[in-house]
């Protein structure tokens, strides 16, 4: 179990000060007769209704039942009834009634239960003091309330405080790991993301650059440097995915997809995303955009033969909407895979979705994505 924080132990002390207290004042007023020595001996019979409390509070302290509750809280109501009868001179059993059944009872409203026990107690006291003085039955029918919601809903509420905090701490610990869940899912996803489209552009550059070092040095030596420019570029991608910086832009993506596709001599058709229709869109639907052209192109290069790419990027608006289609895809798989369900996440996170469409005569992606709430955002 971990250990308590400060706020717990606190909460800790408060309760166990609050139960002893109340334990301590009930065993000595029902033993000594308010300090006098005659007191009675049958005044330890309230030893029943304490350890039936504590029992009840312990319980309650983690936020559940007590174990044989309907046999304790019988037990307790039945031995505060006797030293009622008996001429025990303590009345506070009646505080240790309302509390457990307040733990205990069900009901939307559980604090109710302090008001039979209450009515218990004033019915058979007030006769006595109406008798002695009409003064005292007016301060009684003030005092006795006051006193004894102070001390049940102490006990209550004690109980409850560190039922809270013990709730309060498990809350933070799940939330903790669940933010830790999501980090190590979105540095996968960018690392899958990122890695394999680098990847892919390196085993591009290496096979044409083996392909043309004896017809060409001159663009072989080119394509070779191109492969440490994108080799650079994947370190330096890798870095900022681990600190989340990575700024992945629509234009910039699409640059790249051109000259990659260009270079596996696929031919590429880019419309709808000149200038005036990409600036300005909402950063996130941007770099959402650049993913899908990033995961795209990776899976036109890497799963077809294609000789076509089309890049079309269509802007209402509301909502703005990417589609990648090629010719002579691969065979498809039977489940997509985990760069095409992350980019589903990431879609889903902005209200977006994403369409993928892959047969042995097409290969289409589509994404849409709403304009007016991200726009909302960055305002």
């Amino acid at each position: 179990m971990p250990e308590r924080t400060p706020q717990q132990r606190q909460a800790m002390l408060v309760f166990v000060g609050m139960h002893v207290t109340i334990f301590g004042f009930y065993l000595v007023q029902a033993t000594t007769n308010f300090g006098d020595p005659g007191g009675t001996p049958w005044g330890l019979l309230v030893l029943v209704p304490i350890a039936c409390q504590a029992h009840h509070s312990r319980a309650a302290a983690r936020g559940e039942r007590a174990a044989a509750w309907p046999v304790t809280l019988t037990l307790l109501v039945a031995s505060v009834v006797v030293v009622t009868i008996l001429p025990i001179p303590s009345g506070l059993g009646w505080w240790l009634v309302g509390a457990s059944a307040a733990m205990l009872l069900p009901g939307r409203y559980s604090t109710l239960w302090f008001v039979p026990p209450l009515v218990v107690m004033l019915a058979t006291n007030l006769p006595q003091a109406i008798e002695y003085d009409p003064a005292m039955a007016v301060w009684y029918v003030f005092y006795v309330p006051t006193v004894y919601l102070l001390g049940a809903g102490g006990l209550v509420v004690s109980a409850r405080l560190v039922r809270e905090l013990d709730e309060l701490r498990s809350a933070r610990i799940e939330l903790a790991e669940v933010a830790v869940q999501r980090e190590r899912l979105r540095v996968s996803r960018d690392l899958h993301d990122l890695l394999g489209h680098s990847l892919s552009a390196v085993a591009l550059k290496g096979e044409l650059a083996m392909r043309l070092q004896d017809a060409d040095p001159e663009r072989a030596a080119r394509e070779i440097d191109d492969l440490s420019t994108i080799a650079t570029t994947a370190l330096a991608d890798l870095r900022a995915t681990t600190y989340e910086r990575r700024d992945v832009r629509l234009a910039t993506e699409l640059r790249g997809a051109v000259r990659l596709l260009a270079a596996a001599g696929i031919a590429a058709h880019v419309t709808g995303c000149d200038d005036a229709g990409i600036d300005d869109l909402p950063e996130p639907v941007d770099a959402l955009l650049g993913w899908a052209v990033r995961e795209g192109i990776t899976n036109v290069l890497r799963h077809s033969e294609a000789t076509t790419c089309t890049i079309a990027l269509d802007r209402g608006p509301a909502t703005v909407s990417l589609v990648i289609s090629n010719d002579t895809p691969g065979i498809p798989g039977d489940e997509p895979g985990s760069g095409l369900v992350g980019l589903a996440g990431r879609a889903r996170e902005l209200g977006g979705e994403l369409d993928v469409e892959h047969t042995t005569d097409r290969f289409r992606l589509r994404l849409d994505v709403p304009l007016m709430a991200q726009d909302g955002e960055a305002s």
